[in-house]
């Protein structure tokens, strides 16, 4: 069986990625993640599915995507350069969390960049790529600071343009939904314990069915896509926090200290402890 959904797991906080000669073609699947994801077209033409609505963008395009998403990029024969950044909300502080809920929550937000107003846009872009690239010691508070800057310059825009943007609605695929809610629910609740039989009574559907379901769509076991969640988790706590590795253990749902080591080492090729000792170095 084909699967239907490809999931981007992400062990950082913030991830950006600039293409600056895009291939004409798009993605072949749907994809989701469990962050943030602002989309900048800068030049070129392509076509943006989201949840099965399309949606085509020209350049100077600004695409705001929330977490848990299905979407995807298509190609028009066109080139293109764009950036893409990814942020998890514990990245910005909680004074930001008006802009998120208008942006991303009530979403999916695009907008259109007026040429007269494409450089602060740019200049904040560039000036995330030349922190994001060089990665100094005070690199990540420079970088929340110029995302919170791109959050609020793009909140005004959003208000300029607000009563332009588009409301429309298509029919989605019931089955891409089902699984799209999984994710989102395993994602709101992997730090505890989640058997499968709890997802059947939440879905009001046999465990066998979810099972079935979600492997076509995924390509992943559900048990083994939870494991892996709690892994990538463990991984930003190891690599970005102080915690002690038997509390990480806990705080991404192991109850069992050398259970969680197992799974990490089988998962990273590491134990949590020399995973932590190589990022220090």
């Amino acid at each position: 069986m084909t699967k239907q959904i490809s999931i981007s797991h992400r062990d950082r906080s913030f991830y950006f990625h600039f293409e600056n000669n895009g291939p004409r073609k798009g993605m072949e699947l749907f994809h989701l993640h469990n962050d943030y994801e602002i989309y900048f077209l800068l030049e070129g033409k392509r076509k943006y599915i989201i949840k099965h609505q399309e949606y085509n963008l020209d350049e100077n395009s600004l695409v705001f995507i929330n977490k848990n998403i299905l979407h995807k990029t298509c190609g028009t024969g066109f080139k293109y350069k764009r950036f893409v950044l990814n942020f998890y909300e514990s990245y910005v502080s909680n004074e930001v969390s008006y802009l998120i809920n208008l942006l991303f929550e009530n979403g999916p937000t695009i907008l259109n960049v007026p040429n007269d107003q494409t450089q602060p846009f740019l200049e904040l872009l560039k000036a995330i790529q030349k922190e994001y690239v060089t990665d100094q010691l005070d690199s990540s508070l420079y970088i929340q600071s110029l995302l919170t800057q791109l959050l609020i310059v793009s909140k005004r825009l959003y208000y300029q343009q607000s009563a332009s943007l588009s409301t429309t609605r298509e029919n989605t695929s019931v089955d891409s939904e089902l699984i799209s809610s999984i994710i989102k629910y395993i994602h709101e609740h992997f730090r505890g314990n989640l058997p499968l039989s709890r997802l059947a009574q939440t879905f009001h559907w046999s465990e066998n069915y979810l099972s079935r379901l979600f492997s076509k769509g995924t390509g992943f076991k559900i048990i083994q896509y939870l494991n892996t969640i709690r892994i990538i988790e463990a991984r930003r706590l190891l690599r970005e926090t102080e915690i002690k590795v038997n509390d990480v253990a806990k705080n991404i749902g192991f109850a069992n200290h050398g259970h969680f080591c197992r799974v990490f080492k089988k998962e990273v090729g590491r134990t949590p402890t020399q995973f932590r000792e190589d990022n220090k170095r």
